[in-house]
């Protein structure tokens, strides 16, 4: 019983969710909202459910998530195919929004290749031929994803040969005939150049699928740096197909694969978007229809390497959240927040590199140049998008902070230390960061040097030394004003 649509709503007002669905298990949460478990009560099925607060978005920027909520709603409820993720319902009260979604249990795309340690080429083939089925439903609609990436990928269940759903819609866009988007989207080892021109369509998550098809290969990324910006210089220079040793936009003499999978790369990874293979063009490559595919293992290096290229800085993105909430004083946030809205004069949310620089400019301020305006957004830039978030300005500004003076980080580790044993324990940091034990541990893993299964301060202070290293902190003293 939809109510008709209106500014204040994104579908339009229905009955409770709680009419037909409980909730049960919290999967995460994010700086909107979060997903659950719920069992249909109808059916007794279980589903997946996205709740977006809405009261946490700014009234100067409603309209604009309104928009894009709404953009991937219609997007999701115009695909019906087996490989692409499906809407069930969509429930909205006064503040919340509530996606109801197909429950995939299997994990996500990389996580499974991790967990089985070993894997085949033909592994691999049957996993990438599932990804291009489901884009091709989505672009013979004129539908780009602008997001593929590994964490986009969900099996449906633990099965050997579980079915593969493509994810999140977020960035997608329904495009007209002889459409060009303009706008930055997707993660940065993923994205097109094209893209980083500004001028692309659908082709694009053909790029995408290369390199996903490239690091499940090899195990890491063709291109691949210390900064986005490196990253998207070697993007602009193109992919180079020959064989050569050691690591680059090449294929490795050290690991080999097929020439048939050499072939297909190629041709996704290829600058000119006209001549990329579409998706139904790789269906019928014989990669893809699994001729003379190899069967044995790859090299067990090719996991190795792709645990390491996939271990990010999650953790301390989770513990700078946790501390902006304690330890942020109610001035400082509003302080920051003004700040914030005087910057995004397009109050889409995000702040731009134009944006700053203006900002920049009116306030006579002159202690950043060009370049280290633009380097300085890129390390904020947590997701990628060229732009900064509130979010992501919060934790960058609390990361400053902290780092300003010891004694703050030690408080701040101190007040995760329940025990007082010097050290952050699995059972401390679910208290802390209110994720479960199997999500602690893998955060752990990341800054968890000597392996021990524990924190220690060394090991939390070397956290936030890499993180200053990252970001400008003149140009945050700057923003903070």
């Amino acid at each position: 019983m939809a109510a008709q649509v209106s500014s204040g709503y994104i579908v339009g007002l229905t009955e409770p969710l709680t009419k037909y669905y409980e909730l049960g298990k919290v999967l995460g949460s994010g700086q909107y909202g979060a997903a659950s478990v719920a069992v249909d009560k109808r059916t007794g099925r279980k589903a997946a459910v996205k709740t977006i607060n809405k009261s946490r978005f700014r009234s100067t920027d409603m309209a604009y998530h309104y928009e894009a909520m709404r953009n991937e709603i219609s997007i999701m409820r115009s695909v019906e195919d087996p490989h692409i993720i499906k809407l069930l319902d969509v429930f909205e009260s006064e503040t919340e929004l509530h996606l109801v979604m197909e429950l995939c249990e299997g994990g996500e795309l990389f996580d499974r290749i991790k967990e089985k340690r070993q894997y085949s080429e033909k592994e691999a083939q049957e996993v990438l031929r599932q990804i291009c089925l489901g884009l091709e439903s989505l672009h013979s609609r004129k539908i780009a994803h602008c997001d593929l990436k590994p964490d986009n990928f969900l099996f449906v269940d633990r099965g050997e040969h579980a079915l593969i759903k493509i994810i999140d819609f977020g960035m997608s866009k329904a495009l007209r005939r002889r459409e060009y988007l303009k706008h930055l989207r997707g993660t940065p080892y993923y994205i097109a150049p094209e893209v980083l021109q500004g001028n692309y369509a659908e082709h694009c998550d053909m790029w995408s699928v290369g390199v996903v098809m490239f690091v499940m290969l090899f195990g890491f990324p063709p291109f691949h740096g210390d900064s986005d910006a490196i990253i998207f210089n070697a993007i602009r220079n193109g992919f180079d197909p020959s064989v050569k040793k050691g690591w680059g936009p090449w294929f490795p003499a050290q690991i080999t694969c097929s020439a048939a999978a050499r072939d297909l790369i190629a041709r996704l990874l290829t600058k000119d978007a006209s001549a990329r293979l579409t998706a139904k063009e790789a269906l019928e490559h014989p990669w893809m229809k699994g001729q003379d595919v190899p069967l044995h293992p790859l090299p067990v290096t090719v996991v190795s390497n792709l645990n390491n290229f996939v271990r990010k800085t999650r953790f301390s993105n989770e513990i700078l959240a946790y501390l902006t909430q304690s330890s942020m004083q109610t001035d400082e946030y509003v302080a920051l927040a003004k700040t914030f809205r005087y910057i995004d004069k397009n109050n889409d949310g995000v702040l731009s590199v134009e944006e700053f620089r203006q900002a920049l400019t009116e306030t006579e301020n002159s202690a950043l140049d060009e370049h280290q305006l633009i380097r300085a957004i890129q390390q904020a830039d947590m997701d990628g998008d060229g732009t900064i978030s509130w979010k992501e300005l919060l934790l960058a500004t609390t990361a400053r902070r902290l780092a300003a003076k010891e004694e703050r980080l030690w408080n701040a580790f101190r007040k995760m230390d329940l025990n007082g044993d010097g050290k952050l324990s699995v059972n401390e940091l679910e208290q802390a960061l209110g994720r479960d034990a199997e999500d602690i541990k893998a955060l752990i893993a990341e800054v968890d040097k000597d392996q021990n299964g524990e924190v220690d301060y060394d090991e939390f202070l070397s956290m936030f030394e890499a993180y200053e290293d990252q970001v400008q902190e003149n140009f945050l003293e700057t923003i903070s004003k």
